[in-house]
């Protein structure tokens, strides 16, 4: 009797023993295309329950800007006998909410029959690469042009209100005309003429219609332009990117090479490195890395003018003007800077003896470090009444700042689905590792009521520091314009009554200086300026007092300040707790990291790629990590 593999019970289709090799399955493609790859030859994937394989998929020489690639989440589900460990581990918040994510993307989730064993995989519509930032001159550029098409319509509604004027007069004149003349010839003219002009009369108005329509449309457009040079150049601020050096082709650009990622990724905060980054709505949970020896990408102009720089790094891709691409995996071919007979600075990539000049219009990837290239959203998300997010994005859209060579998710629904997986994966492995289904460590974040910081604030605060995120409350959007009213003025009264506060040290201080002036005076010596000055100025501080109005007035600027500032905290521990984030995330004490591996495939391979996934032999996932489990 043939061998199977196991298969759910709500699967009815089975593999023959060795089916993958003469057909392989979804994921014994994706397998071979990883070992053919010498970027990440050798890479094994965990067929351990719930423990997750993540698979990147670049579409080779994209340039698009557009969400062209894939991410690519395959896993096995637990045997039936682990349901009630499984159940004690994960709670059924965090269950309830993987079943409404899938409910909301049902097609990105299916059962994969394998010769192996059955996997349930999910593909995720993603991009791999930096977006492209448009240059600020070409948006001016287009703005300039919006303009002058708003002009020349205005110039077109003025002409033909000039025409209605002098048609309006004409018209009843020509009419009196027709009706007086005798001769035909002047009967024939006249009459054309009244036609004309009654024809243009009704004409013109539809005319003049159709270009106020234009003109609200054109000034519409030139509104959004307006609005995108400023998200431009907040961006450009955001990113510290200089003005001219935009699009991810430019200078400095950071990609991720193709190649295996082991426990690299934790699940954590996106954007953390500034407070002005971190007070941002799209800092979220995401899956999060540190340093990488990445990819930053140049033009060979920009290489040949900063040759103290560039000279000697590795060279891990070359994408020629023709649209040619080389990648080098091993690390042995280096850029070779040096000048022609003509004394020219050219580039080179140097392989062993061999030296291949680049076009100026080329650009290299070299390998440099690379921070934060995390596993994200590329869409806004709002706290709901409930506790739960909210938002959209669109797949069709264009990748834009949403990368810095991070791999970004445009959809919402698919992106909560993702981390809900990554969520539950993580707490199944923690749990199972441990042999407990977690204590305090392990325990959602939450916020606190009312004035009261809750232990989701504190863990906040713990993490990153009070200065931190009392900055970042103050730069967030929402509290930006009252933190740079408020917040001087606290300063200013604070340092007034400070100025005020009669201390020990003052009196000391008082006492010694009317000691030194007696004892002056005593031995019939003249007191200096100085000290008579310091004298008054003890004297004049003991004198004044801080009234109870002003300090009513300075308590009320710090209540103000407070209450925006615990706001803001509360807001972004209830949208970490959204996502299921613990507070051994918070801590960095989770154990549980995920490992990534990035493929790059051709155009033709992306397209076997969905191929193998549409196959009908890959069925609908029944929304169950334990076989044979109740929903």
């Amino acid at each position: 009797m043939a061998e199977t593999a196991t298969i759910a019970p709500n699967v009815t289709n089975t593999l023959q023993a060795g089916g993958c090799e003469t057909n392989p399955c979804f994921i014994c493609w994706l397998h071979e295309k990883v070992e053919d790859a010498p970027e990440t030859k050798g890479t094994s994937f965990s067929d351990t329950p719930l423990h997750f394989n993540l698979v990147g998929v670049r579409k080779e020489t994209s340039l698009s800007d557009a969400f062209d690639d894939r991410m690519i989440v395959f896993f096995k589900v637990l045997a039936a006998e682990q349901q009630q460990a499984f159940e004690k581990a994960v709670e059924k918040e965090l269950r309830a909410s993987l079943e409404s994510c899938l409910g909301k993307a049902p097609q990105t989730v299916k059962f994969i029959p394998c010769s192996k064993g059955l996997w349930v995989a999910a593909v995720f519509r993603i991009s791999t690469d930096p977006g492209l930032v448009e240059r600020r001159g070409d948006l001016e550029s287009k703005k300039s042009k919006l303009q002058a098409d708003v002009d020349a319509a205005k110039g077109k509604l003025e002409a033909l209100d000039k025409e209605r004027m002098v048609s309006d007069e004409r018209l009843p004149k020509a009419q009196e005309e027709l009706k007086a003349a005798k001769e035909a010839a002047a009967k024939k003219k006249l009459w054309k003429e009244v036609g004309s002009l009654e024809a243009r009369k009704k004409a013109i108005p539809r005319e003049q219609q159709g270009l106020e329509e234009k003109v609200k449309k054109l000034e519409d457009q030139k509104a959004k332009m307006e609005a995108e040079l400023k998200a431009h150049d907040e961006s450009l601020e955001e990113f510290e990117i200089s003005e001219g050096n935009e699009g991810w082709y430019e200078e400095g650009r950071a990609l991720i090479p193709p190649g295996h990622y082991a426990n690299k990724y934790s699940f954590f905060i996106h954007k953390i490195s500034s407070a002005k980054v971190f007070a941002k709505d799209t800092s979220l949970a995401a899956l999060t890395v540190g340093y990488l020896d990445g990819m930053r990408i140049y033009s060979v102009d920009h290489v040949c003018q900063n040759v103290k720089d560039f000279q000697g790094l590795v060279v891990r891709q070359v994408k020629k003007a023709s649209g040619e691409e080389l990648r080098f995996s091993d690390g042995s071919i280096t850029l070779e800077l040096k000048k022609s007979d003509q004394g020219q600075m050219e580039a080179f990539y140097k392989q062993g003896t061999t030296s291949t000049k680049l076009a100026a219009g080329d650009r290299v990837l070299l390998k440099k470090s690379v921070g934060g290239t995390n596993i994200h959203r590329a869409h806004n998300a709002k706290l709901q009444e409930d506790g739960t997010l909210s938002g959209s994005g669109s797949a069709e859209g264009k990748v834009a700042d949403w990368s810095e060579g991070c791999q970004v998710f445009p959809l919402f629904n698919e992106f909560n689905l993702f981390l809900r997986l990554c969520a539950i994966s993580k707490r199944w492995r923690c749990a199972a590792k441990n042999k407990q289904a977690g204590g305090d460590d392990c325990v959602r974040l939450a916020g606190g009521t009312g004035d009261e910081l809750g232990p989701g604030e504190k863990a906040l605060i713990a993490r990153f520091g009070e200065e931190f995120v009392h900055s970042a409350a103050d730069l967030h959007k929402d509290n930006s314009a009252r933190a740079a009213k408020v917040n001087p003025e606290i300063r200013k009264r604070t340092e007034r009554k400070q100025s005020f506060t009669w201390t020990e040290a003052d009196e000391k201080t008082l006492s010694e200086l009317l000691k030194a002036k007696a004892d002056t005076e005593k031995a019939k010596d003249k007191v200096d300026k100085a000290t008579l000055g310091k004298i008054k100025t003890q004297q004049d501080k003991k004198a004044r007092r801080w009234t109870d109005k002003e300090e009513d007035e300075l308590q009320k600027l710090i209540a103000e300040r407070d209450g925006w500032r615990r706001k803001y905290l509360r807001e972004k521990v209830l949208k970490l707790r959204a996502d299921f984030m613990r507070n051994c995330d918070m801590s960095g004490k989770c154990s549980e990291f995920f490992s990534y591996t990035l493929l790059q495939c051709s155009a033709s391979e992306m397209v076997d790629l969905q191929n193998a996934w549409d196959e009908k032999r890959n069925t609908a996932w029944d929304k169950k990590l334990v076989i044979g489990a109740a929903k």
